[in-house]
């Protein structure tokens, strides 16, 4: 079989991890944890919201934690890292509450889990303003010691999961929320990311792959980053190689919530160069895996990918649905993980 090459939109590949076996973490983190140390950020948000401390204070102590978060990582042996999206309340408000054309509403439910997000209301033409995430990833990136990764939400799950009060069609939305996310990543102009993954919990079988085309080229226009497509949550057993006409520089397969989507990896048709990113760890279980079970796994689906392709060996989704001491033993494991498969190659 032909294989596919990533290079089809112009989004460059992860070259400088070309063949590695990488261990990453996936994105959010726990925020806050049982002892009194890892509380602070707890504390700081109930001032805030009394009045008591002033913005300012605020991103000061989620910068404390942002440290710390970065720190664990780096203990762990994680080879990319990224800042926890300590500051994001949830995936979408974050995001929209910097958008002009969005308003923040009330909660709802993420997805299948027992945590919220406050719905964007979409009452005007949705446009960029000014940079969103810039301060955040300028300092995690002079506070980390290794490779960092930017995670935004993409624009086909921000449009779904939106009140939309303007456009009235779904595709109308999606594109002008990548258009905005588009202008964002580029303000980020010469920082030093190692890629910035696109999470798109929304797609699934039923998912218009037209769309999401349409809405991955005026996300990647002109963009000289690497960008991995981070599909979660969903059954995508019979849907996943639709995306690799996408022509991304990585694609994310979420191997736990649904037990066929890691046999949907098709080895013979991944694009050559292209990483894969394989989520092999329940960041919604506590249960603690077997780090050599989980490395077969690895092996087997890395059989018969382009020996150029990096591995990224990470969660199916982010691990801020764990508790802190749980999600750091998880990382451990990433790295456990990464040295057995990585030892079996050698």
């Amino acid at each position: 079989m032909t294989r596919r090459s990533p290079l089809s939109v112009g989004v460059p590949v992860l070259d400088e991890f070309a063949g590695s076996v990488l261990a990453v973490n996936f994105g959010s983190y726990p925020r806050i944890g049982d002892v009194p140390s890892e509380q602070k950020l707890r504390r700081a948000l109930h001032g805030a919201d009394r009045g008591e401390i002033t913005p300012d204070e605020l991103t000061a102590v989620e910068r404390e934690v942002v440290k710390a978060v970065l720190a664990e990582q780096a203990e762990a042996g994680l080879d990319v890292l990224s800042d926890g999206q300590i500051a994001w309340y949830d995936a979408l408000s974050h995001l929209a509450r910097r958008l002009d054309g969005t308003e923040v509403g009330g909660l709802l439910r993420w997805f299948d889990n027992n945590f919220y997000y406050r719905q964007p209301m979409l009452t005007g033409p949705v446009r960029w303003q000014r940079p969103m995430l810039l301060d955040e990833l300028e300092f995690a990136g002079a506070a980390a010691d290794r490779p960092l990764k930017a995670v935004v939400t993409g624009p086909l799950t921000f449009a779904s999961l939106s009140n939309d009060a303007h456009y009235g069609s779904l595709a109308a939305a999606a594109l002008a929320i990548a258009e905005a996310l588009n202008r964002e990543i580029h303000s980020w102009g010469d920082l030093e990311l190692a890629y910035v993954q696109v999470d798109e919990p929304s797609f699934g079988a039923a998912t218009d792959v037209g769309l999401l085309r349409e809405a991955w080229a005026a996300l990647t226009r002109d963009l000289v980053v690497p960008l991995v497509i981070a599909p979660y949550f969903g059954d995508v057993s019979r849907s996943f190689t639709r995306l690799y006409d996408l022509g991304a520089a990585g694609y994310h397969v979420d191997a736990r919530s649904h037990a066929g989507n890691a046999s949907a990896v098709d080895a013979a048709g991944f694009p050559e160069g292209a990483a894969l990113s394989l989520g092999v760890l329940d960041a919604r279980n506590t249960r603690l895996e077997v780090a050599a079970q989980v490395a077969g796994e690895v092996e087997a689906l890395r059989s018969g990918l382009p020996s150029s392709s990096p591995l990224l060996v990470t969660s199916n989704c982010g691990l801020e649905f764990l508790p802190r001491d749980t999600a750091r033993r998880k990382l451990r494991l990433l790295s456990e993980v990464r040295d057995t498969v990585a030892g079996a190659l050698r």
